[in-house]
């Protein structure tokens, strides 16, 4: 199982966000670089699976994004997890 960190000590706006997953996730150049888009390329299984994604600084995350932005991550990696299995994807937040 490939394991990623996300470590929010390095995202410092949306753009470094979706920087960041776009190239930790491998996503394509047509990548839509908003939360829908994201939803999709894990639910459509875009991404390499199986995978474990860790967020560490997650407090970092929260106070750059904001708090409904950090919520909406959180609950589509929460989504994904349900949805997928914990075999193909799980996140933990540190």
């Amino acid at each position: 199982m490939r394991e990623i960190y996300i470590d929010g000590n390095e995202i410092l706006d949306e753009n470094a966000f979706y920087d960041i997953l776009q190239e930790k996730l491998k996503l394509p150049d047509y990548f839509g670089r908003n939360l829908d888009a994201l939803w999709e390329s894990i639910a459509d299984e875009e991404i390499e699976l199986p995978i474990i994604i860790e967020v560490v600084n997650s407090s970092k995350i929260q106070e750059n994004l904001g708090d409904n932005f950090f919520n909406n991550i959180m609950s589509i990696f929460k989504d994904a997890q349900d949805e997928l299995g914990k075999e193909k994807f799980r996140f933990e937040i540190k």
